[in-house]
C-alpha cells in the first residue's frame, strides 16, 4: 500500500510563524554543519525586505 503526503506553506495563516525561518534555526539547533549561517541570511533576508 503507498500513502501520499502533501505538505502546504501555511506562514502566517494557520501557523504563527514563518516555516522555512523556524525550520533553518531547528537545524542550526542540531550543529548541522553550515545551518547556523543559513539561518543567520535568512534573518537578514527577513529583517532587509518586511
Amino acid at each position: 500500500m503507498s500513502r501520499n503526503l502533501a505538505l502546504f506553506d501555511l506562514d502566517h495563516t494557520l501557523l504563527p510563524l514563518d516555516s522555512d525561518q523556524a525550520w533553518a534555526h531547528f537545524v542550526a539547533g542540531l550543529g548541522i554543519e553550515g545551518a547556523a549561517r543559513h539561518a543567520q541570511d535568512i534573518d537578514e533576508y527577513y529583517r532587509q525586505n518586511m
